[in-house]
Order: C-alpha cells, then structure tokens, then sequence
C-alpha cells in the first residue's frame, strides 16, 4: 500500500485590474524532495506538470513531507495538493 501520493501545484498571486488572481504554477518542474519514494514515484513527478503522473512516499511513513524548492523567496497565494488516484492513503 502507498503512503501519501500527491499532485502538487504552487501558484503565486499577482495582481490583474487591482484583484489578486493566481498566476501560472510557480512550482512547475522545480526541484523537488520527499520523505521517501513508493515503487519509483520519486517527487519529482509532483512537479512536471503531468496531471496523470504524481509523487508517492512509502505506506510506512509516519510523517511524510515533500518539498519544492522555489527558487527564490515569493508569497505563494494557493497549494494544490490532490491525492494521487485510486489509492487507499488511509
């Protein structure tokens, strides 16, 4: 059984006629990092902009985490984080 299995997006806020809308995903192809890896789901998968791939650490992580390094110090205005399909991540 796999542990926690995401699709992530990281959007940034910006402003369009003085409202704040989400720009593209900030998160896109970014180096990414996860507590551990499920049958070659490696994090880099929750960042490659492919709705059908995603990211899985294994079922027997009690705390498992997953990080996107940015590149640079930005507020973030929205995460998406979705389970990954058809997975019973109790």
């Amino acid at each position: 059984m796999a542990g926690a299995c995401v699709i992530s997006e990281i959007r940034k806020l910006r402003k369009l006629y003085n409202v704040d809308v989400a720009a593209a995903n900030v998160a896109m192809l970014k180096r990414a990092v996860q507590s551990s890896t499920f049958s070659g789901l490696v994090a880099s998968k929750a960042t490659d902009n492919n709705l059908a791939t995603f990211a899985c650490t294994m079922a027997d992580s009690t705390e498992p985490w997953l990080t996107v390094d940015l590149g640079a110090p930005m507020n973030v205005g929205e995460v998406r984080v979705t389970t990954g399909p058809n997975f019973d991540i109790g």
